[in-house]
């Protein structure tokens, strides 16, 4: 198994306009994920085939590269993409 940092952030731009910003705790397997500094929620990983897989809090968070779904309970799911 590779040797990963203890937190990442990765900042989303979706396509329905959302930006958000997730904090990925890989010692832990959890993402926060936070919009207009608002925390929205903390994210279980869960067990992908591959990418990435987080849900909780009403939401989940799945993904593989740069690209990632969205999903909000009384939100459309949408599409969005790391930015550099």
């Amino acid at each position: 198994m590779r040797d990963l940092p203890a937190r990442v952030t990765a900042r989303y731009r979706c396509k329905d306009g959302t930006r958000l910003v997730a904090t990925f705790d890989n010692r832990a397997d959890t993402v926060t994920l936070r919009e207009g500094g608002r925390t929205l929620g903390v994210l279980e990983g869960q067990r992908p085939a591959s990418g990435i897989w987080y849900a909780g809090s009403g939401m989940t968070l799945r993904g593989k590269g740069r690209d990632a779904r969205f999903e909000a309970e009384g939100r459309a799911p949408t599409q969005c993409v790391a930015r550099d």
